[in-house]
Order: structure tokens, then C-alpha cells, then sequence
């Protein structure tokens, strides 16, 4: 059963399973770039039944002649070289365009290697994983194409890794590029619900879909030249709007996204992602009281109500000097490039708190166009605005 938004639409799938089902028309692509790590990668495609077609593409020379030796046995695997532009992306949409057009249902995977040495550990641990959570084994792969089997599926994404230095698939990881992502759908001509405070739910340019939901991605045209020459800038570029897009294209096909992980990987990943939700929790609950779950979920649309209510105020000052006053204050700095002019507490008034001073609710009365917003704790909310009513303010804003 599918959740109704996107962080609710994960499954865990048995990579022990064996699936007896037709394979209809599927086939696995492969992007190699790197000599280093060949050996895993190519244990790895191992696991992919003999029913379905391979596909391995690489600029390297060497690479090619070590693949077609290895998988010489198998009748149905083809390697090809491909000009050293655009690396997997180019390799996806140019290279292996065709696929997209001959089969019903694709996995597209690609290695990757850190740029600095520091990053060597989590960027093999993040590529690795995306490869166990969408070809780990033969019975994984019939659990995988059983879902895809399900016509409101069109998207089936890997569920990453957790690192020391690199944790791109637990933040908002739009980095530069959702301007350039929503460009890419408006040239596509794609209709979606993209937001820039709801994460991308693709990242990594590997996947399994059903070929009809990323159609208009493949119809487009692209050519090697419309993708960056080596060295590739590290963010920013087309390839890195491709990498993004998908969800939205598959949303525009009238298909839903999952992310999926083999068990094997799930009891490996909850124990970290309880020490990392744990740590992170009790950050943001210090800097900017976020402390439920709950807050967490509702963080976008409590910014966006905060500018909105910033906007149509001359000056704010924030009811409360105290930790959730403080927390309010790193709010509007960190997510608004906002500074209030100040505070309002009875208790605390003429004092100076975080660089701003604390005033009574008498000092703002008789000041024009003047926003209150109260950050108290919740037993004294009720309090704090049948003061501001009794005073003639009924124009305020209240965040817990």
C-alpha cells in the first residue's frame, strides 16, 4: 500500500525470495567509468538472471575488454564504448536511449568515486548501496519486477546509505540545482507538484522504472554535446537537473515513485539511522526547538507562513526571551536572513538578549504596522494572547 506522500512511500523487499514471474521484456544498464572497484561491480551484475538483457557501457578501453571477457557466457550481454562525455547521464539518455524504446522495465547503474581522498569511504558506500538495494540478488530482482508489474508504479529508487562525511540522501540536497530541475520539466513540458522545500526523492541517477513513465525524458533528443566536458563541475549542470527529474517525470506520466531496500540492508541501516536521527533531533531542538517528528514534517510550511507574515509587517518582535524565543530567533536569522527588532517579555524588560533588546508590550503599542510573533512554551500560549487581545491585538502570529 502506498503512502499519500513521498516520505511514505518506502518498501523493503526479500532478497531471499524466489519469485517465480514472467519477465516480460527487461533489461539491467550499466555505466562503468572507474577501473578502481571493477571487480565489485562486476560481482555485483552477476547476480542479474540470464533472462535479462545487460547492457554495459563505458570511455574506457580496458574496462570494455575486461567485461566482455568476464561475461562471455552470457548470450545476452552487450558492451559498448561510448565517448567520454557526460559520464552516466549522457550514457543513459544518448548511449542507451534505445533500451528506454525496446523493453517494458529498466535498472540503470553507474559507479562512482569520490573526488578527495577524505570522501573515498562514503562515496563507495553510497554508490555500493544503491547497487545491493536494486540488484542484490536474483530473487531480489523478481521481487522488484513484481512491483513493477503494478501499473501505478513508474519509479523504483534506491534507498541510500548512511556515511560519516557524506549524507546526500538524508537532507534537502537540492544544492544549486532546483532552478535548474524545474527549467529542465518546463522544457520538457512535464506538470508536477515540485517544491523547493520538499527534497528531491531521486539522487544518484540510478534506478528501476517502467519504461512509459520517464517517455518524455527519452523523447527530448539529447545529444552528447548537451552535457559538460571532463573535468565535470561538481554541481550546478544539466546532469545534475537530470539527476532529480525523474520522480517528476514519472509524476507527469500519472506514475508513483518508491524507494526500495533489500532486508539484508535494512538491518544494517536502522541502527544507524536511530544514532543519526537521535543526534540530529537533539541539535534542532536546541538551535531551532524542533522537536517532534511532527515539527520536523511541518518545518517547510511553518517558514513559509513565518515570510509571509514577516512581509506584511514593518517591524517584528518576538514575544518571549526565553529558549523558545531564542530558537525563534535562529530561525528567522538562519532561514530567512531575517533580524526582528527585538523582544517582548514582562519579566525580562531592559535586558539584552542575543543582541536585542527586551521590551514591555507597552514600549510597541503605539508603534505602527507592528507584527508579534509569540514563541512560548505551550502551557503559557493561552496566557500570552489574551494579553495581546486585552491590549487590542488580535493581528499576531503564534509558533509552538
Amino acid at each position: 500500500m502506498l503512502g499519500k506522500t513521498a516520505r511514505d512511500n518506502y518498501l523493503v523487499l526479500n532478497s531471499k525470495k524466489s519469485t517465480n514471474i514472467s519477465f516480460k521484456k527487461v533489461s539491467v544498464v550499466a555505466y562503468l567509468y572507474y577501473e578502481d572497484g571493477l571487480d565489485w561491480y562486476v560481482n555485483a551484475i552477476k547476480e542479474v538472471p540470464e533472462a535479462i538483457y545487460v547492457l554495459i557501457l563505458t570511455a574506457n578501453e580496458n574496462i570494455a575488454k575486461i567485461v566482455k571477457s568476464i561475461f562471455s557466457y552470457r548470450s545476452n550481454c552487450e558492451v559498448r564504448l561510448k565517448a567520454n562525455r557526460g559520464r552516466d547521464v549522457a550514457a543513459l539518455l544518448v548511449d542507451a536511449k534505445q533500451v528506454f524504446y525496446d523493453y517494458d522495465f529498466v535498472c540503470f547503474l553507474h559507479d562512482k568515486k569520490a573526488r578527495e581522498k577524505v570522501y573515498e569511504y562514503d562515496f563507495s558506500l553510497w554508490a555500493k548501496s544503491m547497487w545491493e538495494n536494486l540488484i542484490c540478488s536474483k530473487g531480489y530482482i523478481g521481487e522488484v519486477i513484481r512491483i513493477l508489474n503494478d501499473d501505478q508504479i513508474g519509479l523504483l529508487v534506491p534507498v541510500i546509505d548512511i556515511g560519516d562525511k557524506v549524507s546526500v540522501g538524508h537532507r534537502n540536497a537540492w544544492g544549486d540545482n532546483y532552478d535548474n530541475t524545474v527549467t529542465l520539466l518546463d522544457r520538457l513540458n512535464c506538470k508536477s507538484s515540485i517544491t523547493k522545500n520538499v527534497p528531491p526523492f531521486s539522487l544518484g541517477t540510478m534506478f528501476w522504472c517502467n519504461t512509459k513513465a520517464l517517455r518524455k525524458l527519452f523523447d527530448f533528443g539529447w545529444k552528447e554535446e548537451d552535457f559538460c566536458e571532463e573535468p565535470l563541475p561538481e554541481d550546478g549542470t544539466i546532469s545534475h537537473a537530470i539527476e532529480r527529474c525523474f520522480p517528476y517525470v514519472a509524476e507527469d506520466a500519472g506514475y508513483k515513485s518508491v524507494a526500495i531496500m533489500s532486508d539484508s540492508f535494512v538491518e544494517k541501516y536502522i541502527g544507524k539511522l536511530n544514532q543519526y536521527l537521535r543526534s540530529g533531533l537533539d541539535i534542532v531542538d536546541k538551535a531551532f526547538s524542533v522537536r517532534e517528528p511532527y515539527d520536523l514534517f511541518q518545518f517547510g510550511n511553518t517558514i513559509d507562513t513565518l515570510e509571509k507574515y514577516i512581509r506584511r509587517h514593518g517591524s517584528i518582535f518576538i514575544y518571549g526571551a526565553g529558549q523558545k524565543g531564542k530558537a525563534l530567533l535562529n530561525v528567522l536569522f538562519c532561514f530567512l536572513d531575517y533580524s526582528p527588532n527585538g523582544f517582548i517579555d514582562k519579566n525580562k524588560v531592559g535586558n539584552m538578549c542575543r543582541g536585542k533588546q527586551i521590551y514591555s508590550l507597552d514600549d510597541v503599542l503605539d508603534m505602527k504596522d507592528v507584527g508579534i510573533i509569540i514563541s512560548v512554551s505551550r502551557r503559557y500560549s493561552d496566557e500570552v494572547k489574551a494579553t495581546l487581545e486585552q491590549a487590542g491585538i488580535t493581528d499576531y502570529l503564534c509558533i509552538h
